[in-house]
């Protein structure tokens, strides 16, 4: 019985294969500790297997399109410059958890050109980290970036204000609304940002989603009443998480569907009543919830 099992995977076309490892690769890569590196995981492990199934994997470039580099990670050059071989000119997604290597990036940035997406989750970068790439992320459509408060970044989001396919940006440092980045093309903004005015939609027509996290209240609403004094109406925001629902105090979304507000008030229902009478929205989606703020 297990033969005739065994016997029926080598019948397997090529094509299946591939349809098959591509499943295995994509619920690999999704994990925080997968790495590129690691020649214990996919997709190497697959080239263990059987001279067929090496020859499969190594010729695809569906296979080495996922770079992803852990905090135990070194400067592996070779190895990496053979992934980059197999990938050929496949676009490619790049994610450092907790640290990076300087000779790492250096070899990414000469294939910038291809990147899809890039993803760093890192204590401190330097505010030149990535000058070579500046004007070549002709590909570039997801930036998501976690670094810690002694990094310069206004100075590191620069290399990223001529992203023509940018829409979709995750930020999770201490920014404000000065950033230099293509606001008017983005389609989705996550920000922990500890000062930014509702007059940011005003910058970001094409907006759709948009969760704002902001740690301080007061301050914030005076911004509000010196930098937006008028109505701001938005066209196209359908998906918006907030903080405080008196962040919305200024605005006017007939696209907006769903709302989640993290930490609600006694005005919470009077301000959401108010927000759709003149949004004229339906809104199909609303939740609440609590967020403590970080010790």
């Amino acid at each position: 019985m297990a033969v005739t099992y065994v016997g029926k995977i080598w019948k397997l076309s090529n094509e299946l294969l591939i349809l098959i490892f591509e499943f295995l690769l994509t619920s690999e890569t999704s994990s925080p500790a997968h790495s590129i590196f690691d020649l214990q995981r996919m997709p190497w492990i697959l080239t263990h297997v059987c001279s067929r199934w090496r020859t499969v994997v190594t010729t695809s470039p569906e296979f080495w399109t996922n770079f992803s580099f852990i905090w135990s990670d070194g400067s592996k050059p070779e190895l990496l410059r053979l992934c980059l071989n197999r990938s050929k000119a496949r676009p490619i997604h790049i994610k450092f958890f907790h640290r990076y290597d300087e000779e790492t990036l250096r070899i990414l940035s000469a294939h910038s050109s291809r990147w899809k997406s890039l993803a760093m989750d890192v204590e401190m970068m330097q505010p030149d980290i990535f000058e070579p790439i500046r004007g070549q992320l002709s590909l570039l459509e997801e930036l998501n970036l976690t670094v810690g408060r002694s990094s310069p970044v206004p100075l590191i989001l620069t290399a990223f204000s001529d992203a023509p396919q940018l829409n979709k940006v995750a930020l999770r440092c201490p920014v404000d609304s000065k950033i230099s980045l293509p606001w008017q093309q983005l389609r989705r903004f996550e920000g922990f940002i500890e000062s930014m005015s509702p007059r940011f939609l005003g910058e970001t027509p094409n907006l759709e989603s948009y969760h704002l996290t902001r740690w301080h209240q007061s301050n914030f609403l005076l911004l509000d009443l010196i930098l937006c004094p008028t109505m701001l109406r938005h066209h196209n925001l359908c998906e918006i998480s907030v903080k405080f629902i008196e962040d919305l105090k200024h605005l006017e979304l007939p696209a907006l569907r769903s709302l989640e507000i993290l930490v609600p008030s006694y005005t919470t229902f009077y301000q959401l009543d108010r927000l759709i009478s003149r949004s004229n929205c339906s809104l199909t989606k609303f939740s609440l919830g609590y967020l403590h703020k970080r010790r």
